[in-house]
């Protein structure tokens, strides 16, 4: 039985990283591993539209044995030395402090909005003011841990680099 999900969950990753192939020819497909937690698979160079806003996507396999309740994962592309977020994309399981809202699935795709010019996200209660990107290098910023309803406690994170090109 464990050898029939090791099976499906390398066969998924494999899958998952031939649909993230890109036309970019220097681009790596790359693997982050956040241990106990999940696998994340995404593009090591991004080419960037000339204006607006794009998905960078990453493909994830949930590890089998994580618990899923108050466990949760985030994904940031940041300045190099700054404290700047550009993006962000994240997952979650059941959160006990919510009312309703189902754990996301083991296997998926969670996407990163990026764009341009400076955006925003506006919420009941208050807004996030995002940077628009430029050609560069960033870093992309793996938190994981578990939630307690206000924070991610036992936090860990994991810092990788990421090239976005023009």
């Amino acid at each position: 039985m464990m050898h029939k999900a090791k099976l499906i969950t390398v066969t998924s990753v494999l899958f998952l990283n031939a649909y993230l192939m890109t036309d970019q020819a220097n681009a790596v497909i790359k693997t982050t591993v956040l241990p106990g937690f999940a696998n994340l698979t995404y593009s090591d160079s991004i080419k960037l539209k000339s204006k607006g806003c794009q998905e960078i996507n990453f493909s994830y396999v949930v590890d089998e044995s994580l618990p899923l309740v108050n466990t949760a994962f985030i994904v940031q592309l940041v300045h190099k030395t700054k404290k700047i977020m550009y993006g962000y994309s994240y997952w979650f399981s059941d959160i006990s402090t919510t009312d309703g809202l189902p754990s996301m699935s083991r296997i998926g795709t969670i996407p990163m909005k990026i764009c341009r010019n400076n955006w925003e996200i506006k919420a009941k209660t208050e807004t996030t003011k995002y940077i628009g990107v430029k050609p560069g290098s960033y870093e992309l910023y793996f938190a994981f841990g578990f939630y307690d309803g206000i924070n991610v406690g036992d936090k860990k994170v994991i810092i990788e680099s990421i090239k976005l090109t023009s």
